[in-house]
């Protein structure tokens, strides 16, 4: 298990195209308290584009905030993060 969760913490750092996801993540934890509520990533760049639509399949593109932030916390718990 440890293993795994070395691995998911150094892909993840290795690609900057998740870099503002897990900050606007760890402020929104901080500002609530637990995992929860919506987040907005404003000017994507190409990089961030092409790691989110792989990681979270196409859901930020969804503009209805409810559906996309009960995808968005399904595709964590499936990836096991």
């Amino acid at each position: 298990m440890e293993r795994t969760k070395q691995e998911c913490l150094k892909y993840f750092k290795s690609n900057k195209g998740y870099k503002r996801l897990f900050e606007k993540i760890r402020e929104k934890y901080r500002m609530l308290g637990y995992l929860g509520g919506s987040i907005k990533l404003d000017n994507l760049t190409p990089e961030e584009q092409d790691a989110l639509s792989g990681f979270l399949k196409g859901i930020f593109t969804v503009k209805k905030r409810d559906d996309k932030n009960r995808k968005l916390f399904k595709s964590i718990r499936k990836h096991k993060i």
